[in-house]
């Protein structure tokens, strides 16, 4: 397992820890399109644990940029677990409950299976990780529709979603945090300056 892709996954939560920011949301959806680049180079090189980590990493960092667009938060406020607060976010954003909770399993499996298990576990089984491996193609693949209002575009397995990284340009591209007021798009603009018209009642209960 290389040291070097360990030092790459974590210089960033470094940097967090230090200054207390957070690249913005655009900057989040580019991440993930390197993240998926790297993967898919690591993986040719018959590298499937380093690989996997970076599928998670693109995973984590276009979810995230999700999260800050519609709920204003990179992570689940107190007594929230990351699986409500991600079907949370896929909700907000306009998916059905059932694709969201769909949505939410995968980010749970991708976390536990590819950075976990395969990454930090070093079991690696193709049948088992590359189809999680492969799935993580949707967050670049539909990230460049970005900018297109409403764009969809059929996933494997008869999913439609407009991806969080459609979802988080949007949102941006409408001048701040879906979500509703006082809340940050995770842009460089707050959205308390750019407040829309329109508001959302708060994170419902699961």
């Amino acid at each position: 397992m290389s040291v070097r892709v360990k030092k790459e996954a974590g210089d960033e939560e470094r940097a967090v820890e230090r200054t207390g920011a957070r690249p913005p949301a655009s900057e989040r959806i580019e991440a993930a399109r390197w993240y998926l680049v790297r993967a898919h180079e690591l993986l040719a090189r018959g590298d499937p644990y380093d690989a996997a980590e970076k599928a998670w990493a693109a995973v984590k960092a276009a979810t995230e940029a999700l999260t800050r667009a519609v709920l204003g938060a990179a992570e689940p406020p107190g007594g929230w677990g990351w699986r409500r607060f991600v079907r949370e976010a896929f909700a907000r954003a306009g998916l059905s409950e059932g694709e969201a909770e769909e949505l939410a399993a995968y980010y749970i499996e991708a976390r536990d299976r590819l950075h976990g298990a395969c990454f930090y576990g070093l079991i690696y089984e193709e049948a088992e990780h590359r189809p999680l491996l492969e799935r993580a193609e949707v967050v670049p693949r539909l990230g460049r529709e970005g900018a297109r209002e409403g764009g969809q575009q059929p996933l494997r397995g008869g999913l439609r979603e407009r991806e969080l990284g459609v979802l988080c340009a949007r949102a941006l591209d409408r001048g701040g945090c879906a979500a509703g007021e006082g809340l940050r798009c995770g842009g460089s603009t707050s959205c308390t300056s750019r407040r829309r018209t329109s508001r959302r009642a708060s994170p419902r209960a699961a």
